[in-house]
């Protein structure tokens, strides 16, 4: 199985950017609906990492509705190509805490899409059984005792026999440097 990875496309309209004949909003959904043709001539699945749009507690109507429209147009085009991904901060209109999960954008697109897989809540993941894959999400977290918390969980629910592929849009500070 192939994947295309990619994170951080900031979709967004934003006119102070707008150089014509170039629009940002129109520029990354171009990058988006590429990424889908580019991942259904390789069969290949795609990963992203989080920060689809660029501040989701402040989203324009009409960039929801034209991301929404990118991605029924992909999905309609490449209907076997499928889009896993976890939320990036920027996806969040509320912060993920202990005793609640943080509002995103993502499932917008996964409750209304049958290959749009938003990852954040998968205990398990979402198993590709066919290829033997399994693919986690680890959401970000504004506190790291957070994220470490949830990136143990995912370990613990890691499928032996399985190539196990875990998606995140934070770092792990905890490691020690080279």
């Amino acid at each position: 199985m192939k994947f295309i990875v990619f994170s951080d496309l900031h979709v967004e309209d934003y006119p102070s950017y707008n150089k014509a004949p170039y629009s940002r909003l129109d520029d990354t959904l171009s990058v988006l609906k590429q990424v889908f043709k580019i991942a259904a001539e390789k069969y290949a699945a795609i990963l992203f990492a989080g920060d689809l749009v660029d501040k989701a507690s402040s989203l324009k109507a009409h960039v929801v509705t034209d991301l929404y429209e990118c991605f029924k147009e992909c999905f309609n085009i490449y209907e076997d190509t499928k889009f896993f991904c976890i939320s990036g901060n920027h996806d969040l209109t509320t912060r993920n805490l202990v005793h609640g999960e943080a509002k995103s954008i993502m499932p917008l697109f996964h409750d209304n899409f049958d290959n749009f897989y938003c990852l954040d809540t998968y205990e398990l993941g979402y198993f590709l059984i066919k290829e033997k894959v399994q693919v986690q999400g680890v959401p970000f977290y504004d506190k790291r005792e957070l994220w470490l918390k949830h990136l143990e969980a995912a370990k613990e629910t890691k499928e032996q026999g399985y190539f196990n592929i875990l998606l995140t849009h934070q770092t792990d500070t905890t490691q020690p440097r080279p």
